[in-house]
């Protein structure tokens, strides 16, 4: 069994209850944490959540969790110091005060719309909605609104920066808003910056301002001047050091050198799995000494140690653009972009890469050394000198199919073909001729050089069976020695009397003479794409990652991930430095640095994302995205407390007082009991055509509706009456359902294809509805509802009906319509979502105003049974009773 565990935490109920609508809220339990924001003031980290705060204690690793706090509206932004935090909740600014393990809303202000960012200095600064607002915090725990105004150009002001004495707005236009606050109690604007249209993100260190639009790019200013503009997007940015910093777009987290702008150098870049809750991007991010803290949505939040991230960098990454397999010679390194140019880089002592010159060469380079480059363009071969200034070529060679891979063997140039070929030409000639080299038929796959090493991978066997040809003096007409691998081999290194090769069962690294072989185990579900010696260790790299082994321990040593797909690997003999070529460009990796590249921490993600909620007496049924429904009970105390889930796939599902209905894309009903063990199943179909729309409940039995001919002839919907016992269809009506209420023996329904309110007698037989009253629809109605003789039905505004439907006096419940409006009354009190950000509560009969009850995220969906309103909301749940909590039964000690 699993359970699940709410944090109960009690909502503020702006208005005292009303005599005719006398709602408490009992339960506020949060499900689903979507970091947004993240402060970190001292020991203490403070987050975002969209349901709140979260405060945490971060002298542990992971931080550890302290206290939670419900907020009205969206929490979205956060910022803390000395124990008082300052968050931005929908259009209002609540300071929040840390008291032991608890957290308190001291007060709220109104910051006029929407608030997107706060900035603190002497004074806070909000971005909101509707421009900038500066408010007076002299006392920390009461801002004031001065009457500084701080014009921007668009309203809607994203984000604000600050370096030195200047304030930084980004408002969503094409250009970033300046302002002085070098007299704090007057700010004054000095000019604008043009950047790109849709700027929405701005950072500003003591040297730079980047400037973000929505389409992941970013400006680069120095000294007021735009210096480049950069594919990278900068939605979240914390400073390392200098021109250091981590950026983060999206899911992707980088770290980058921006001290030459025009070609900024990676240092870092890792992409963070995404969930299957709907907010999937990094949001903020701050460093904090050794630890970077990300605010990562649904994914979490997240903690990485960057202890170890210290020059001279490891990793160094340039986006030239998709190359193929690179070669290194002395310290020069060689990559092809695929389509013809080829690129010489030089390699520094530490990694860095510069381009020293570039020739159109062919779209593959295989090989260099002594000052030679072999590269080759499907079936041609060709040879140039690296001497000249530009390099130049002494002759091509085409040969009878596309060549896979090539080297140089002293004075040989030896290809293999497509066809599994080898071939080999006297590279000294002025035209050399092609002669294939005598293997015996052998269909060769692989084939690679160290020096004036050779190995081949042959394969045999229809794949089973790999052998390997090991030539110490390089010479493919002499008798090699020989070793075989289990399966086909994916990548080939040759060393110093050792071969190493993958299949299936891992890398066998094979020592010549004796052909004796060691198996590394790769246990992490990649596959190498390509091998490389280096004295005692074997370097790996696969489809996202470079990995170092030690062939001494025969264990990985280091592993380093990318956040792009690889295409291949070279190292030198010179210096411990590789190349590696990706879908982004080429990285040098110093394999030996005693950097680290930064590491996540551990952490748990519990969240949930519950999209439907239903109710009946003494059961909460919740379901997930995927379709499962957890089961709760709610007999006793304000808590919901876990009984069972249902695990399934249905599209929609329906309760009653007795059990569980569930509804499958492919016509199967199930039935449940209350506490989610099945009792029976149908499959219900009006032919291929035919697709589930709803399932609902009336007078215990399940009324299914479904759609049929609307793709291959004029479309139709019904709705099935069935026994909730069988599930045999007892009834057969015409439309289909979009919402329905049934109090008693009374079924009031809105139907589609007719577009009618409808209201059925249940009587006797509540599996055979008599209808008592209809009319056709008014005003596209989603929900309805009914109490005391009169139906509710609310689409465009609120339209009454008595139990003839004749339309009574039509009421605005205010707010604007929503597709996802809802009413639902439990005895005297009629809750209205979808139409405002917190529900609306109302009396009836009356219709007199109710209590306001705030709520922390927007509402999804909305249920009521036996005296409670339960309200899903995108984090939590909020539950609401009318009639007393029936406290949990004590525990009594025993012997």
């Amino acid at each position: 069994m699993r359970a699940r565990a709410f944090l109960l935490l009690l909502l503020f109920s702006s208005v005292p209850a009303f005599p005719q609508c006398s709602l408490t809220p009992i339960f506020s339990g949060q499900f689903r944490a979507s970091y947004l924001d993240v402060s970190v003031d001292g020991n203490d980290l403070w987050a975002a959540t969209g349901y709140g705060l979260q405060l945490f204690d971060r002298t542990v690793d992971p931080p550890a969790l302290i206290a939670t706090l419900a907020i009205p509206g969206t929490t979205r932004v956060v910022r803390a110091k000395n124990g008082i935090a300052y968050t931005g909740s929908g259009s209002s600014i609540y300071v929040v005060r840390r008291a032991g393990k608890t957290l308190e809303i001291v007060r709220s202000t109104d910051a006029g719309a929407t608030v997107n960012d706060l900035l603190t200095a002497t004074y806070l600064f909000a971005a909101t909605a509707n421009g900038i607002a500066q408010f007076d915090i002299v006392d920390v725990t009461n801002p004031i609104r001065t009457s500084a105004t701080l014009p921007t150009s668009s309203a809607n002001v994203a984000s604000l920066s600050v370096a030195s004495s200047t304030l930084y707005a980004a408002d969503g236009d094409s250009t970033l808003e300046l302002f002085s606050i070098a007299s704090p109690a007057a700010p004054t604007k000095i000019g604008t910056l043009p950047s790109r249209p849709s700027t929405v993100a701005v950072h500003a260190t003591t040297s730079r301002v980047y400037a973000s639009d929505a389409f992941n790019n970013t400006d680069v200013f120095i000294g007021g001047t735009k210096a480049s503009t950069l594919s990278i997007g900068s939605t979240s940015l914390a400073q390392i050091s200098g021109d250091e910093l981590f950026v983060a777009t999206d899911r992707k987290l980088r770290a980058v050198d921006f001290t030459l702008a025009s070609q900024p150098v990676e240092l870092f870049l890792t992409e963070i799995a995404p969930t299957s809750g709907t907010i999937n991007r990094i949001s903020a991010m701050q460093l904090a000494g050794s630890r970077l803290y990300v605010a990562a949505g649904d994914m979490g939040l997240l903690t990485y140690d960057v202890s170890q991230f210290t020059k001279p960098h490891a990793v160094h990454g340039y986006a030239i653009g998709a190359f193929a397999t690179p070669v290194i010679s002395g310290d020069r390194g060689y990559i092809a972009d695929g389509l013809g140019a080829i690129r010489e880089q030089s390699i520094s002592a530490n990694g860095d890469l510069f381009t020293t010159r570039t020739w159109n060469g062919g779209t593959r380079v295989h090989d260099a050394a002594n000052n030679f480059i072999l590269t080759s363009t499907s079936a041609v071969l060709t040879y140039s000198t690296l001497i000249s200034t530009t390099p130049t070529q002494l002759w091509t060679a085409t040969l009878r199919a596309p060549i896979r891979s090539a080297v140089l063997s002293g004075s040989k140039a030896i290809a293999l073909l497509t066809d599994d070929s080898v071939w080999s030409l006297n590279a000294a000639d002025a035209a050399p001729v092609a002669q294939q080299v005598d293997l015996g038929g052998a269909k060769i796959i692989a084939l690679a050089r160290s020096d004036a090493t050779l190995a081949l991978v042959e394969s045999r066997d229809s794949g089973a069976t790999s052998v390997v040809r090991y030539y110490a003096d390089g010479n493919l007409s002499g008798t090699p020695q020989t070793a075989n691998v289990s399966g086909i081999t994916t990548a080939l290194a040759v060393g110093s009397g050792k071969v190493a090769v993958f299949a299936f069962q891992g890398i066998s690294v094979i020592s010549f003479p004796l052909g004796s072989t060691t198996l590394l185990k790769v246990t992490n579900g990649l596959t190498p794409i390509a091998l490389a010696f280096d004295g005692t260790k074997l370097l790996e790299l696969d489809n996202s990652g470079f990995n170092v082994w030690s062939l001494t321990s025969n264990q990985k040593i280091r592993d380093y991930r990318f956040a792009s797909f690889t295409f291949g690997m070279a190292i030198g003999s010179q210096q411990p430095i590789a190349i590696v070529t990706t879908s982004d460009g080429a990285m040098s990796i110093a394999y030996n640095s005693a950097s680290e590249q930064p590491q996540l921490e551990p952490r748990a993600n519990g969240n949930l994302y519950y999209r439907k909620a239903a109710a009946s007496d003494g059961r909460l049924y919740l379901q997930q995205p995927g379709g499962a429904i957890d089961i709760y009970s709610t007999a006793l105390g304000s808590a919901p407390h876990w009984i069972n889930t249902i695990t399934s796939s249905a599209l929609d599902f329906a309760v009653s007082a007795d059990g569980v209905f569930t509804m499958f894309g492919s016509g199967l009903i199930r039935a449940y009991s209350r506490d989610g063990y099945q009792i029976a199943e149908t499959l219900i179909s009006e032919g291929i055509d035919s697709q589930p729309l709803a399932i609902h409940t009336a007078g215990r039995a399940p009324w299914v509706s479904l759609s049929t001919g609307c793709q291959t002839a004029g479309c139709e919907k019904k709705t099935f009456i069935l026994d909730p016992a069988t599930l045999a269809t007892t009834m057969t009506l015409n439309g289909g359902i979009v919402d329905l209420a049934a109090p008693a023996n009374r079924v009031y329904a809105i139907f589609d294809l007719p577009a009618e309110v409808r209201i059925y007698d249940l009587g006797n037989n509540p599996q055979h509805p008599v209808i008592a009253a209809t009319r056709a629809a008014e005003g596209a109605p989603k929900s309805i509802a009914a109490a005391n003789g009169t139906v509710y039905v609310l689409g465009d505004v609120l339209r009454p009906y008595n139990e003839s439907l004749t339309p009574l006096t039509t009421i605005e419940p205010g707010g604007t319509v929503d597709t996802s409006e809802r009413i639902r009354i439990n005895g005297t009190c009629s809750v209205v979502t979808g139409r405002t950000f917190d529900p609306i509560i109302t009396g009836v009969p009356g219709w007199t105003a109710g209590p306001v009850f705030r709520i922390p995220s927007a509402t999804k969906s909305l249920a009521a049974a036996a005296g409670r309103f339960v309200v899903l909301t995108d984090t939590s749940i909020e539950i609401w009773s009318s009639t007393p909590v029936t406290p949990p039964k004590k525990r009594h000690a025993t012997r």
